[in-house]
């Protein structure tokens, strides 16, 4: 079976190291790893927060979906761990595609972002 020709490296923010089959060079091969949710605030407290907010917003809250809500956004886009992580007032509850489109257009690397 023929190789994949070389390719860059996919590294979020650019690599021009050529990789044989594509993927991650050596260097970027190797890094750590994405800390759990729970690691980054995800855990049980905020799954309560989250659960309580989608009860009182059933619907998503961008203007003009009538879609189900489904995830709580953050307005600040800090996270759980944020000043105002469980404040209602800095959550949004949001649809499945609202909440990726997002997600993917302040995420710096779009959906490749590790943080």
């Amino acid at each position: 079976m023929p190789r994949s020709p070389a390719r860059p490296c996919t590294q979020p923010g650019g690599c021009p190291e050529l990789v044989d089959g594509g993927g991650r060079c050596a260097e970027h091969k190797h890094r750590t790893k994405r800390p759990s949710a729970a690691a980054r605030g995800y855990g049980e407290e905020w799954k309560r927060t989250s659960l309580a907010y989608l009860a009182g917003h059933p619907q998503c809250e961008e203007p003009g979906c009538d879609q189900p809500s489904v995830h709580t956004d953050h307005l600040d886009g800090l996270g759980p761990r944020g000043p105002r992580g469980h404040d209602p007032g800095n959550l949004m509850a949001m649809c499945k595609p609202h909440h990726s489109s997002k997600t993917a257009r302040q995420s710096p690397g779009g959906w490749n972002r590790r943080d």
